[in-house]
């Protein structure tokens, strides 16, 4: 028999709540952190009180106790999981597929996909990913993944693997090297706008499954990348 889901509330937080947050942190990242040699307390300490916005900051409350937190903000193109957090003892009791569920229902309201990183090393990357999201960058010690709302226009994403061997247009539009990002984002629209323009109106009228899960994104994606090479 199934173990019932525990009932997850989210609550905001205020400055106060800081050094209790910050414990959290240190708790929930232990594990990974000692299993690389990272783990320094002060460090974690600093480095989250250097992006800590009370106002992006909501905590996980299980049964009235505060299990962990979660930190969403706005950074154009993404909404940005900036933290995910919950306390070792109350891990692997769907709090966090909970919580994610929040996000992603946030991320719909915006039209915007979901950006989000996990330590190399650690397990939240077969979380992610089993969540829908999609490696789309690997730095020295984490994971970056994506993950786009049903509604809104598929990311052309690729495991960072393939990314590194693509040509310099390519990585352009799958918007990896940092410095060419602005580019990646306009060149993005432009190619979202000329697929929309190719677009029937049956297709605008009938669908209700998300272009992604239909496959019909990775053609578009490979049609506007054969046109770019062509061009060029």
């Amino acid at each position: 028999m199934s173990q019932k889901r525990p009932r997850v509330n989210l609550e905001p937080a205020i400055q106060s709540d800081f050094e209790a947050l910050v414990a959290i942190r240190i708790e929930a990242m232990r594990e990974s952190l000692e299993r690389i040699g990272r783990f320094d307390p002060a460090r974690a300490r600093e480095r989250f009180l250097a992006g800590f916005s009370p106002e992006s900051t909501r905590h996980i409350v299980v049964a009235g106790k505060r299990v962990g937190f979660v930190v969403t903000k706005l950074q154009e193109p993404y909404l940005l999981l900036d933290h995910l957090y919950v306390r070792p003892e109350h891990q692997r009791l769907g709090i966090g597929a909970q919580v994610l569920q929040s996000v992603f229902s946030q991320a719909e309201s915006l039209q915007k996909p979901v950006k989000v990183g996990a330590l190399r090393e650690s397990e939240s990357n077969e979380f992610y990913t089993r969540h829908g999201f999609q490696l789309v960058e690997q730095g020295e010690f984490d994971n970056y993944y994506v993950r786009s709302p049903s509604s809104a226009p598929c990311p052309f994403t690729r495991p960072a693997s393939q990314i590194r061997r693509q040509t310099p247009t390519h990585s352009i539009l799958y918007g990896d090297p940092p410095a060419e990002r602005g580019y990646y984002r306009q060149h993005l629209q432009s190619i979202t706008a000329q697929t929309h323009a190719h677009e029937s109106p049956q297709e605008d009228q009938t669908t209700t499954r998300s272009p992604c899960q239909e496959g019909q994104c990775q053609a578009r994606a490979q049609k506007q990348q054969t046109q770019v090479h062509q061009q060029s």
